[in-house]
């Protein structure tokens, strides 16, 4: 019996370590998908905003998307960039902070 909870314990951490593993790669793809939507609307600092983002990733939530999008347009100088495409940015931002939520909650 005790071996039967042991097992079951185990099991139950191994799917736990492997839902981070794939909601971790999930952030990371994110994260890129900022990088290639810098390069895109010829953004600068890609590498300074990946360190930003890296340095603050477990603070953004509902209440910091807003900011962390208004600090991200301007370490890349996308201030005067179409609407549409500054709200490509923000999208980016709204799926990370999904995953962290999802993450937080396994």
């Amino acid at each position: 019996m005790f071996f039967y909870f042991l097992l079951k314990a185990i099991m139950e951490f191994n799917f736990k370590r492997e839902s981070h593993k794939a909601h971790s790669k999930k952030i990371d793809d994110q994260i890129d998908g900022i990088v290639k939507w810098i390069d895109s609307v010829g953004g600068k600092n890609s590498k300074e905003a990946v360190y930003f983002i890296n340095k603050y990733l477990s603070h953004l939530n509902e209440t910091t998307k807003k900011s962390m999008n208004e600090h991200l347009i301007d370490l890349t100088n996308t201030r005067f960039l179409d609407i549409n495409q500054k709200d490509d940015l923000m999208k980016l931002l709204n799926d990370i902070a999904k995953l962290i939520r999802e993450t937080k909650t396994l």
